[in-house]
This record gives structure tokens, C-alpha cells and sequence, in this order.
């Protein structure tokens, strides 16, 4: 025993002094990096790298999770010597939306924030479960016969089967991912996200230290996916954030049998699916074994501040998450919970979408002579145009017009690197808020230009 005990520490010792080795080699390459002006963060290289972990996990015959769980934790290391770390990394997105929040009077086209009042039949279940004494906790999933009421009414407009024990209640859509991810995915988890995306999905895997599997898709192609590599977590947006492509049916069910093959979960994101202006296609009917259904009350019913969502999934993985909710949140309260399940007793959400439909139309009008392109959205709340200005940079223009025009847009680079021309701007505001930020919008991309004179920049954004 002893003998083994000491091979297991030189062994230790060996691979503790190759990672460190590893460590300054990836220190001398992201200085390469910067001097060559290269992001550091690489995602495709990483996926190669967990491609040649899972090979060598299987010549080796150790499990697959061990081989991923350790690139895992060198990626970590290697990007920290780089001086950069996914996890503390903030988003341009983010960082845009902490700016606007500094600029009084700011018209707000950033965020995804929209003009609907919640249903009043929500407000008074609010009222009356409060009345009634519905202060207290509740179990972590939600009161059991919430629970069931939402499961009856989703299974009413899916046209799926569901019981009290598929659904949980969380804080918001973003709880109802943060939970699900940390509950079925981790360290070394492969997680596949399709660019340009809610920025969300890879700042959590970052903080879950899973890999992440970025395929970017692109404008030309209607940002269709059009590849699915294997991963352990898929994550898809329907209709997405920020492009407003919705999935069809049969997008949906290939994406399914891809997550089938990899025994992968599939979490797809439904937040926009209430605010579709074509027929919904759901995860939930695409015959997925590891599907998780997300959904939020925010956007559709103007209950942003409500913090309401639903998860819905096998009652093993349902189980799950809401342990993970328990250590974060413990539950939602439960007189939002009430309000919840009245607001999807109504049809405010048709509603509201009609309303959406006109501020599009408005948007599209507003911008008809600005030096755009864009897919015209499926559902949701954005366009997501692509700015046909040479050498356009959307984060230096939308810091601009943020503190010069006093218009908060979001630079496209938030949703994905190769997106730094794009703008995501939301179109569910007040339709004279609307018309006044576009404008001001237009008008700014009327005036911009560059001017490469002694390498500085000149242009004026209004």
C-alpha cells in the first residue's frame, strides 16, 4: 500500500508540473495574442481541444466526463494566464446597459423591456393570495396545485400532456436556466450555443467551468442552424434572442435527434414563443427524452418585475432543478406564483402581440432609409440589423449615440464577437418613444463616418 501511495504522488506531482508548464505556455501565447490584436478567448480552438480529450479518453478507456472535467479546469487556468476569465469578462451588452442606466432620459431601445401592463386578473390573485395569508415558503417547485393548473394550461396551447410534477416555478426564465444548467450540466460539460446568442447561456456555462461549443450561424443563411457537433447541454431561443428567427417544427426535430444521438439535454429557451407571429413550434413536441422547456410571464404579459418563469421537463430532471433553485432562492413567492397562473388564464398575450405586430411595423418604417439589413423577426422583441457602413463598430456607435444622442441601442458584439456590426434594438416600447429613438437612430447613421487620417478616428455620431 505504501508503495502505491507513493507512485500515486509522483504521478500527482508529474501532472501538477506539467499543468504548470502549461500554464506559462499559455501566458507566452496570450502575449502573442495581444501583440498580433487577437481576442484570447478561442472558442473554436477549445472545442478541438475537447475533441482531442474525448479521443484520448477513449484510447486511455477512463470516462469521457473525467478527461472533459480536467481540460475543463486547464481552459480556466490557461485563459486566467492570459488575463482574461469568461467568468469575470463583461459583456458589451451588459456594459452598455450599465451605461445607459447613468444617462438621465436615456430613450431605452437596449434592453428587453416593453410597454404591456400585466393582466388585471393577475394583479388581484396577487391581492387575494396576500389577503388570504400566502406569505410563507413554499415548496421549492411551487404549491402542488399551482403546479397542476400550470401544467393543464400549457398542455391546453402546446398540445402536450403534462402533470404538476413536469413543472416548476422559478424566479424568471433566467433562474429557470441557471438551475437547469447548474442541475444537469458542470465542469467539463460540452455546451452547444448558437451565435448570436443571449449572452446569459455562456457567462453561466463560464461560471459552471463547462466547455462551450459555439457554431455561429449567419444573416445570408436567415441565421439558420445549420450544424448541430455533439455536445452533453444544447441550448437553443425560439423565437431567438437577439434575431427573432423562430425554428420550425422540423428545425426543432432535428435538433432533437441530435441531442437523442449525444444523449444530450436540450433546453430551449420559449420566453418569445408567447409573442410568435407564426405557429409555435415547442421543444416539448419534438420527442426529445432530455428536453427542458423554458418559459417567462415577463415579456409576453408585462410582468417583468413579477419575476415569474416556468420550467417543465421529466420529473426526475424537474426534481433536480428545483433542488438547485432551493440553495438559490428557496422558492417563488407564492402570491406571484397565483399571479402567474392567472395571467395564463387569460389571452393577454394575443393581445400584446397584435400591439407588438404595429410596433414592428413602425420600426420598419422608421428605418426604411437607414443603411440596414436585417431578418425580419418571427416573434419577440428585437431587430437585429446588420449596419451597411464600412468599418462600422457597433460598440463605439451605440456608446456614442448613447452619450451624445441620448439613445441606448445594444452593440451586436454583446450577442457574439463576430457580430460587431450588428445592433440589437427593441421595438416593444411606447410607439412615440419608439418613433423619437429611431429617429435620432437614423439620423446617426446618416452623419457616421470615418476618417483614417493619422490613424484617428473622426467621425461624428449626430
Amino acid at each position: 500500500m505504501l508503495e502505491l501511495r507513493s507512485r500515486i504522488e509522483e504521478v500527482t506531482t508529474r501532472i501538477l508540473k506539467l499543468a504548470a508548464a502549461r500554464v506559462k505556455l499559455a501566458s507566452e501565447l496570450g502575449r502573442v495574442k495581444r501583440e498580433l490584436g487577437l481576442s484570447v478567448y478561442d472558442p473554436r480552438r477549445e472545442l478541438e481541444l475537447a475533441k482531442a480529450a474525448v479521443k484520448v479518453a477513449d484510447e486511455a478507456r477512463v470516462p469521457r466526463e473525467f478527461a472533459l472535467e480536467v481540460l475543463a479546469v486547464l481552459l480556466s487556468q490557461g485563459r486566467r494566464a492570459q488575463g482574461f476569465t469568461l467568468e469575470e469578462a463583461e459583456s458589451p451588452f451588459y456594459s452598455l446597459v450599465r451605461q445607459a442606466s447613468t444617462v438621465n432620459n436615456a430613450i431605452r431601445l437596449d434592453i428587453g423591456e416593453t410597454c404591456f401592463t400585466p393582466p388585471r386578473e393577475a394583479l388581484e390573485a396577487a391581492v387575494k393570495s396576500i389577503e388570504r395569508g400566502e406569505f410563507r415558503y413554499t415548496p421549492a417547485a411551487g404549491l402542488p396545485d399551482v403546479r397542476a393548473r400550470v401544467a393543464e394550461l400549457l398542455s391546453e396551447r402546446l398540445g402536450v400532456d403534462l402533470k404538476a410534477e413536469n413543472v416548476a416555478l422559478t424566479p424568471g426564465a433566467k433562474m429557470g436556466v441557471y438551475a437547469s444548467m447548474a442541475a444537469l450540466a458542470g465542469l467539463g460539460s460540452r455546451v452547444l450555443v448558437f451565435k448570436p446568442s443571449w449572452p446569459a447561456f455562456t457567462e453561466i456555462a463560464a461560471r459552471l467551468k463547462a466547455i462551450t461549443i459555439e457554431v455561429e450561424r449567419r444573416i445570408e443563411e436567415d441565421w439558420s442552424i445549420t450544424e448541430v457537433p455533439e455536445a452533453d447541454f444544447t441550448i437553443v431561443c425560439s423565437p431567438d434572442n437577439p434575431t427573432g428567427r423562430a425554428l420550425s417544427r422540423d428545425e426543432l426535430e432535428h435538433i432533437a435527434e441530435k441531442a437523442e444521438e449525444h444523449n444530450a439535454v436540450l433546453l430551449s429557451d420559449e420566453t418569445y414563443g408567447w409573442l410568435s407571429f407564426r405557429e409555435h413550434s415547442s421543444v416539448l413536441q419534438a420527442g426529445c427524452s432530455k428536453a427542458v422547456y423554458v418559459t417567462s410571464l415577463s415579456k409576453a404579459f408585462g410582468m417583468t418585475g413579477f419575476r415569474a418563469g416556468v420550467v417543465v421537463s421529466s420529473p426526475s430532471m424537474v426534481e433536480k432543478i428545483a433542488k438547485v433553485q432551493s440553495l438559490a432562492v428557496t422558492c417563488v413567492p407564492p402570491f406571484i406564483q397565483r399571479a402567474a397562473a392567472a395571467a395564463l388564464e387569460t389571452k393577454a398575450d394575443e393581445q400584446n402581440k397584435r400591439k407588438l405586430r404595429r410596433l414592428l411595423e413602425v420600426a420598419e418604417a422608421e428605418l426604411a432609409s437607414a443603411p440596414l439589413r436585417y431578418y425580419r423577426p418571427d416573434g419577440g422583441l428585437y431587430l437585429f440589423p446588420e449596419v451597411m457602413v464600412e468599418e462600422f463598430t457597433g460598440t463605439e456607435f451605440s456608446r456614442r449615440l448613447l452619450h451624445e444622442g441620448k439613445v441606448a441601442v445594444a452593440p451586436g458584439s454583446g450577442f457574439g464577437a463576430e457580430y460587431s456590426r450588428y445592433l440589437r434594438i427593441t421595438y416593444s416600447v411606447g410607439e412615440e418613444t419608439l418613433k423619437a429613438g429611431l429617429a435620432k437612430l437614423r439620423d446617426a447613421l446618416d452623419q457616421y463616418s470615418w476618417s483614417r487620417s493619422n490613424g484617428k478616428q473622426a467621425s461624428k455620431v449626430l
